[in-house]
């Protein structure tokens, strides 16, 4: 996938929006802070991710910021129950494979790197079904993905020198392109799909 115009579709966006996106996030960034640090807090970090995800995703499609979203797609006890779940699946996942070895620690955190959203936007799907899913979804994408974030890296620098100021205006960028990111790899496979479908039906 074209990078540079997922990053473009991303800054455009963000015109007009960007410190209301920013709100938010601080808003969802205090919220997390102030239960970060104990059991539940750690629980319950997927479900803002998850309302962090909708926000953006809604953005894109309507060009709006609506600070509804960040709860409202959650449609159930058992839903948020299913997110906070794969979330804690997917950061264990990722802890392993830094403990046993460096390499596959990564290559998991990238092969399962869409599993909450998945479980998010499908409700009644099964949680080792969002794992499979995502795995599914990013063969043959985890090293794009890899060089995708590698791309911003020259933001983090800027983090840096400025003491973290530059995060305010880089975050809602950052984060908004990587939702769009996994927007076009949903959209991608869905194509490819119905490619498979009507070659099937017509014997192809």
């Amino acid at each position: 996938m074209d990078r540079r115009f997922i990053k473009s579709e991303a800054k455009d966006v963000l015109k007009g929006n960007r410190f209301i996106l920013l709100l938010i996030m601080l808003l969802v960034g205090f919220i997390s802070g102030a239960v970060g640090a104990t059991i539940i807090g750690v629980l319950l970090s997927p479900l803002f991710s998850t309302g962090l995800f909708f926000v953006i995703k809604n953005l894109i499609f309507k060009r709006e910021v609506v600070a509804e979203y960040l709860y409202k797609e959650v449609k159930s006890f058992d839903h948020a129950a299913k997110i906070c779940a794969v979330g804690l699946l997917y950061g264990l996942i990722i802890i392993v494979g830094l403990i046993l070895f460096i390499v596959p620690g990564y290559i998991f955190m990238y092969q399962y790197y869409q599993a909450t959203r998945i479980i998010a936007e499908n409700p009644d799907m099964k949680i080792l079904d969002a794992l499979k899913e995502s795995k599914e979804l990013m063969m043959g994408h985890k090293g794009e993905l890899f060089v995708f974030h590698l791309s911003f890296i020259g933001h983090a620098f800027l983090i840096i020198i400025t003491f973290g100021l530059y995060a305010l205006y880089f975050m809602p960028y950052f984060e908004t392109a990587d939702t769009n990111y996994y927007l076009h790899l949903t959209r991608q496979k869905r194509i490819e799909e119905q490619k498979y479908v009507e070659n099937t039906e017509y014997g192809f």
